[in-house]
């Protein structure tokens, strides 16, 4: 018994001294709860789309959210962009507002949707968004690089950039947020063929892209004279070829450009053009070479050319460079006066049809010189011989008896008055 009661004595003093365990106060998180609330009308969204393969599609929306909750640095709502409902990093709201940026750069007017290296399933890019109290609609159905041209639809306005610069602020747009989506493909050279229709943007506009540089390289007052005087010549010449190659011009700073001026049915000038930046560079073709032009194309010669190539294209150039000797001298046998011959104009046209023999007009002497060929000599005279209403003294020479071959040359001047000459002990001479 005396042992029981120790044992007891013992466990009412060790109960006495243990304080019983209980359970630790929970932590109240003093962070208050913020209430986020999208912003309306500040949603951008974002489609490559596959036409025909919806499954393919990549979307992304990033979205504006604010909170009266927390202030910005100016004491207003505190606002941020998300995207799938998280909040994006810094260096993604900066990417973000550079391709916000990138939309109203270097944009200028257009009547459609254009494209580079179009395939009717080509995927497409596509942004929309309100901006400054407009609508965006953004599209590019290009695979080259940075995917440019990109069209741009500000309302009902269309617009057209070449730089790239919506490509380029897109893409890094789109990995700053996790994409692995690469914008555009290779180099390429992009032109202004027709444009395509594409549903649900417009399909007119102020102006075709290729009003815009002939504006713009108008500017240019030696070639806006030129151009005033082929319209002359040519009362439906039509705005310019223009090309970017993106290989030489990533950004499409540098433009190559050609008019055409229908001088004839088949005859045709091309006059090409550079832009660079604010540099606009051409070979020049004096006006007065133009002004002439107009007379000479009515003259038998000019016409006979066409009719032997009337189903191809002849090419017209000018060179202000021609041989002056050759035309000085040989000015003394045109009954042109030794006090004008110091004055006379070197200019030639040069009336070409692929590796046909060509016919030059000299200016100075304003005449024409059939070129020789040797397998056929001047089959240019067949066609001008053919025209009942030549003078005698034209056709006697050069269409009954004549027969052409490499020792003559021939050279028939606009009033169809016809100089022949042969070369013997190395001197040029006048031949019967």
């Amino acid at each position: 018994m005396k042992h029981i009661a120790l044992l007891i004595l013992c466990l009412g003093l060790f109960s006495s001294c243990v304080q019983p365990k209980t359970a630790p106060e929970p932590v109240q998180d003093e962070t208050p709860k913020v209430h986020w609330e999208r912003v309306e009308n500040n949603k951008i969204s974002f489609i490559r789309m596959h036409s025909g393969a919806p499954q393919k599609n990549t979307y992304i929306n990033w979205e504006l959210y604010k909170t009266d909750d927390l202030k910005d640095e100016k004491g207003a709502a505190k606002q941020v962009w998300r995207v799938d409902d998280k909040d994006i990093s810094s260096e993604a709201e900066q990417k973000l507002s550079e391709l916000l940026a990138s939309v109203d750069a270097d944009l200028i007017g257009s009547d459609g949707i254009y494209t580079c290296r179009y395939q009717t399933n080509q995927p497409q890019y596509r942004l929309e968004f309100q901006k400054d109290g407009h609508h965006y609609k953004i599209i590019s159905s290009s695979d080259c690089l940075n995917a440019a041209p990109f069209n741009v639809q500000i309302d009902d306005a269309l617009y057209l950039q070449m730089s790239g610069r919506i490509g380029q602020a897109l893409q890094n747009a789109l990995q700053s947020v996790g994409s692995t989506l690469n914008v555009g493909g290779s180099e390429a050279l992009i032109q202004f063929v027709d444009p395509i229709t594409v549903e649900g943007y417009a399909n007119t506009g102020s102006q075709p892209p290729t009003v815009y540089y002939d504006k713009l390289m108008r500017q240019n007052t030696e070639l806006n004279a030129f151009l005033d005087n082929a319209q002359k010549l040519d009362e439906s010449m039509q705005p310019p070829e223009v090309a970017c190659n993106q290989s030489k011009s990533a950004d499409c700073s540098d433009i190559s450009a050609r008019y055409t001026v229908k001088v004839a049915e088949n005859a045709l000038i091309h006059q090409n053009v550079k832009v660079s930046g604010d540099s606009i560079s051409f070979t020049q073709i004096q006006p007065e070479l133009l002004e002439r032009l107009g007379k000479i194309r009515e003259s038998r010669m000019f016409k006979a050319f066409l009719e032997l190539h009337k189903d191809e294209v002849v090419m017209l150039t000018a060179d202000k460079n021609q041989d002056c000797k050759l035309v000085t001298g040989l000015a003394k046998f045109f009954s042109i006066p030794e006090k004008a011959i110091k004055d006379l104009s070197c200019h030639t046209w040069t009336l070409t049809v692929k590796d046909q023999p060509s016919l030059i007009y000299y200016e100075g002497l304003d005449a024409f010189w059939p070129e020789q060929n040797a397998d056929h000599q001047f089959p240019i005279l067949e066609h001008y011989c053919a025209d009942k209403k030549l003078p005698k003294a034209t056709i006697q020479s050069i269409c009954k008896k004549f027969k052409p071959d490499a020792g003559t040359n021939i050279f028939v001047r606009t009033n169809d008055k016809v100089v022949k000459f042969v070369v013997q002990n190395g001197q040029t001479i006048l031949a019967e």
